[in-house]
């Protein structure tokens, strides 16, 4: 069942325990399994590109995507960080990537983690192994020397703020800086300066050419800086917006446009080199093999000449959400959310629903794939197999997810509801609790329900009562085997487990992010889908990790017979095979 996405990474302490019904001493840290990653949807924004000398190139975002000139694969990402929204190379093929809590530095075989002093907007890196960041708050500028951390500060009459959320450089001693209301920063190696060349303008994006001018773009223009004064670059396109510049020296610059718009300059003139579809963010290019790379949310573009076509990911697949899965041995696995898809035999297909409806579902399950029930904000969606129908407003309730068995399906609401479908039927049940219910699970003619602060509900055939619960955190998520049941949710070290009598707790070995969603074939071959983008193994005994290729949250995970494993996020779907 797909757990409620939670927009705040929980933090704690790791607690290292083994895994049994009461708690117990620690045991040490997790192995990895060797799974391969690969994405099978992608509509997460690419932020970030970079390419290195020998032609390899890479692409970040929540994600990093590595190219090695034939296809793009996910690289395996720091285990503990999140949201590498910026990334940065040297000539020697080092990359950089700025998490939320650190830097880090991949070699080609591994990453080495920098410690960063604060939160921040923007980094750039020199070649020496310089890094400077900005965007910490309070006018503080970080600077990293390879071996140390010192902190400057560079003071404005910006009325609202710190202004410098960007940074770009030639090297470590010619580093520019700029942000909101017009203000520039520079540093000569010894110290930092500041000016406003022009306070009308505030800058979404810098780039400093070796050996020539900086580049500053804002919302609608974009402009060189000569050290003086700021001057309009004519792109010749009116209605640019959300302009971002970049580049390899003073006479190969690029610049993308929000629009889709691509533009080259080669030192004497700018030319519009492409109109892609909206929402790209960011360009890269490469003289030399006549190569460019634009993305945004969903896709890469590969452009030679004014071709372009799909590299990674696809333009249409921008726009799709993913919730959940449900599956059988049968039928395969079923995806829900804007789109519905069925995974069988190695191949998805694609279900139509948006033909109906193309608002997201949260939650699937069903009897097998010629009858499947879907429901969301407003809405009970049903499939016979060949297509989807309305079946009910749901009593404009969201709904959160949905299980049932040959007899009865239970389907949860924020308010506390249960409806249940009998007979053909659906109605309401008096659920015993106004708490919000996020996670269901039936078997036989019994039911739980689970939800706020360790809530958890009993169905007994006949009545839905309270039942003692011995977690007080949200629970996002349940699945089963008969009466032997395990229960997920916003804990990052704990789990429960129904063993047919009682619920009881079981401590993990792993931790910062809660768990969203669970699935296995037995109580001795679990896997746990966590807020951090981990998806974590339990074998009966111990825990271990699958590659972590994303750091948003895995919202939903199943597995198919020959032993690959789907995990799904909000705008990701991973397939993990052996």
């Amino acid at each position: 069942m797909r757990a409620p996405f939670r927009t705040a990474l929980l933090a704690a302490s790791l607690l290292f325990a083994s895994c049994s019904d009461d708690p117990t001493s620690p045991s040490g840290s997790l192995s990895e399994i060797p799974y391969n990653a690969s994405f099978d949807f992608f509509s997460a924004s690419i932020r970030s590109l970079w390419g290195t000398p020998s032609g390899e190139m890479y692409a970040s975002g929540s994600v990093i995507l590595h190219y090695d000139g034939v296809e793009w694969r996910p690289l395996e990402l720091p285990r503990f960080d999140r949201g590498f929204l910026t990334t940065w190379g040297t000539s020697n093929g080092d990359l950089y990537a700025m998490g939320s809590n650190n830097i880090h530095r991949y070699d080609g075989a591994q990453w080495h983690e920098i410690q960063r002093p604060a939160y921040v907007t923007d980094s750039w890196g020199s070649e020496d192994g310089h890094i400077f960041v900005v965007g910490g708050g309070n006018n503080r500028l970080y600077h990293y020397d390879g071996a140390t951390w010192f902190v400057d500060s560079l003071i404005t009459d910006y009325r609202w703020g710190d202004p410098w959320g960007h940074v770009s450089g030639a090297n470590n001693s010619d580093v520019y800086i700029a942000g909101w209301g017009g203000w520039l920063g520079h540093f000569d190696g010894d110290e930092w300066t500041a000016s406003r060349p022009d306070t009308m303008v505030s800058f979404s994006s810098i780039w400093k050419a070796p050996n020539g001018p900086l580049y500053l773009a804002s919302f609608e223009r974009l402009f060189t800086y000569d050290g003086d004064r700021l001057e309009p670059v004519d792109l010749g396109d009116e209605g640019l917006w959300n302009l971002r510049v970049s580049g390899r020296s003073a006479n190969e610059v690029y610049c993308v446009s929000g629009g889709g718009d691509v533009f080259s300059y080669d030192g004497s003139s700018w030319d519009h080199v492409a109109d892609l579809p909206s929402n790209v963010d960011v360009v890269w290019g490469e003289r030399a093999s006549n190569r460019m790379f634009a993305a945004g949310r969903g896709v890469i573009w590969e452009l030679e000449g004014s071709t372009a076509t799909p590299s990674f990911g696809s333009a249409e697949a921008g726009f799709q959400v993913f919730r959940d899965l449900w599956g059988s041995e049968a039928d395969g696995i079923f995806l829900i959310g804007t789109h519905a898809y069925r995974y069988l035999n190695g191949a998805w297909t694609n279900l139509k629903k948006e033909e109906l409806n193309d608002y997201p579902a949260n939650s699937i399950w069903g009897r097998s794939g010629r009858e499947l029930y879907a429901v969301g904000d407003h809405m009970i969606l049903h499939y016979d197999g060949a297509q989807w129908t309305w079946v009910s407003g749901a009593g404009n309730s969201y709904l959160y997810a949905v299980a049932g068995t040959d007899r009865d399906v239970y389907a949860v609401v924020a308010d506390g509801t249960i409806l249940q479908l009998h007979d053909g039927l659906w109605s309401p049940m008096e659920s015993g609790t106004t708490y919000y219910l996020y996670a269901v699970y039936a078997w036989g003619d019994r039911a739980f329900a689970g939800g706020e602060d360790g809530a958890m509900m009993h169905y007994n055939g006949r009545e839905w009562r309270p039942f003692p619960s011995p977690v007080s955190w949200d629970i996002y998520d349940m699945f089963g085997f008969g009466d032997r049941i395990f229960a997920v949710g916003a804990d990052q070290t704990e789990i429960c487990r129904f063993d047919g009598k009682t619920w009881k707790p079981i401590f993990m070995d792993y931790s910062p992010g809660y768990n969203g969603s669970i699935w296995g074939t037995s109580e001795r071959n679990l896997f746990i889908g966590k807020s951090d983008g981990n998806v974590v193994h339990f074998d009966g005994s111990e825990w271990s990790f699958l590659p972590r290729v994303t750091s948003s949250g895995v919202g939903s995970i199943w597995g198919t017979t020959s032993g690959e494993i789907i995990a799904v996020g909000e705008r990701n779907v991973i397939r993990y095979t052996r």
